[in-house]
């Protein structure tokens, strides 16, 4: 059996399966240091002063839960009006699989976000309705920003297309981490180094001429796939290149504070969401526009336009 998005030595991960009694058929997971353990509840976590907050950045008002097709709707219209806007998707982190064919687990958040606001989409509620997202995700006026995206895709791909064959699914995709990887190094930060990555995280279909203006006009199962979900939290080896890469440090190299990610290990399919997850899921997308505008105000424009365009995927299928 396969235990995919997280690793069978991710404190997360065991915690999870100790809490949910499955010990017994996880061997691989050692769970020997849960015992005794006290666990506080997820509804009752306060917010951390020494994290980024999505409510002091646009206030609660700001964080909506989108569950019907017409709060849906208004979602796409306040977001269509704007030049760039972030997403993310959420899904039960531990997903059991009998075997590698089976089916990836389901989408159950698709999360989006202007500057001003930030929107929640319950996917299992409105999973017949996914297609209204479409003008969005293939509008060429509209920089959408993800981090670590490939995933993201491949769990959003039958929700935005209704499982129709399609030419594009997005287009104007920009990973916040290969901006990131090329950007050079912030004085003073632990920001990564742009050498470093001179040959890797190629564009789906990249296409140096896409324009970077629309964000200008604003601002002036396997081992694999365990690795791949942890890159977008930065929960590596201390010191190590892929720590630095990781959302939670780059939020902090350029925002000045981490990310809480105490709720990453969340069962996303519940209802109502708790607070926390509310708030959780919503930064996650709305931090992504806080930084690309961070970085076109820290790096020298030209420099990096240079990079967004080589970082922009113009079409993805």
């Amino acid at each position: 059996m396969i235990i995919r998005h997280a690793g069978a030595s991710d404190p997360a991960t065991k915690q999870f399966i100790y809490r949910a009694g499955l010990s017994d058929q996880f061997p691989e997971v050692d769970t020997t240091a849960e015992d005794g353990k006290t666990f506080g509840n997820k509804d009752e976590m306060a917010p951390l002063d020494s994290c980024l907050s999505l409510v002091d950045a646009i206030g609660e008002d700001n964080i909506s839960f989108v569950d019907t097709p017409e709060a849906l709707q208004a979602c796409v219209d306040h977001l269509m009006q704007h030049p760039v806007v972030g997403f993310d998707s959420e899904w039960k982190a531990v997903h059991i699989s009998v075997n590698p064919e089976d089916a990836p687990a389901k989408c159950a958040l698709v999360q989006l976000a202007s500057r001003e606001k930030a929107f929640v989409v319950d996917v299992v509620a409105l999973y017949e309705h996914g297609r209204v997202l479409g003008p969005l995700f293939q509008s060429e006026s509209v920089v959408k920003l993800g981090f670590d995206t490939r995933d993201d895709v491949k769990a959003l791909r039958p929700f935005l297309t209704g499982g129709f064959v399609t030419d594009k699914v997005m287009s104007m995709l920009v990973d916040i981490q290969a901006v990131s990887k090329k950007l050079p190094t912030l004085k003073g930060t632990g920001a990564t180094d742009a050498k470093a990555d001179e040959g890797g995280d190629k564009s789906e279909d990249s296409n140096d001429n896409a324009s970077s203006s629309a964000g200008n006009s604003e601002a002036s199962g396997s081992e694999a796939k365990r690795k791949h979900k942890r890159s977008k939290t930065g929960e590596h080896d201390s010191g190590s290149k892929s720590s630095r890469l990781g959302l939670t440090a780059i939020a902090e190299t350029y925002l000045g504070l981490p990310l809480d990610k105490r709720a990453r290990m969340s069962d996303w399919e519940r209802r109502p969401l708790t607070q926390a997850q509310l708030h959780y899921a919503a930064l996650d997308a709305h931090v992504l526009v806080q930084i690309f505008y961070k970085m076109q105000e820290k790096h020298p424009i030209d420099q990096f336009d240079a990079v967004l365009r080589r970082c922009t995927q113009k079409h993805v299928k």
